[in-house]
């Protein structure tokens, strides 16, 4: 395998760089009510389902240190009609936690996008 390294990247097509460090470090599109897999990913190698609406994404490469910026973004229409909400944060360098609610507040299992910023070690 060969390493590029560069300070900006400009995909094809795209008009405008951006910087490395604005690209995500790692994704996952995670189906957590019918087969808990991740359906589609980038730096992502599976998913812990660790409980109704509880779960754990784990990164092929590891982070530099355990607080990489994370979100997490819930498919609506399994939440419910209403406003749901959800969490993500670390375990450790190399597991990202997600944590999804229905609009009671209750957890629920639904498929959701988790995405991650930081340096990989």
């Amino acid at each position: 395998m060969t390493t590029i390294t560069v300070t900006n990247i400009k995909a094809t097509g795209e008009t405008a760089s951006r910087a490395v460090s604005g690209v995500a470090a790692a994704w996952a599109w995670v189906d957590q009510m019918t087969d808990n897999a991740i359906d589609q990913s980038n730096n992502a190698s599976s998913f812990t389902d660790e409980g109704t609406g509880v779960g754990r994404v784990s990164v092929t490469n590891a982070f530099a240190n355990s607080q990489p910026v994370t979100n997490i973004t819930t498919y609506r229409s399994t939440i419910e009609s209403g406003t749901g909400n959800s969490g993500a944060s670390t375990y450790n360098t190399s597991d990202l936690r997600s944590i999804t609610r229905n609009s009671a507040g209750s957890t629920n299992d639904t498929e959701f996008g988790i995405v991650a910023h930081g340096d990989l070690a």
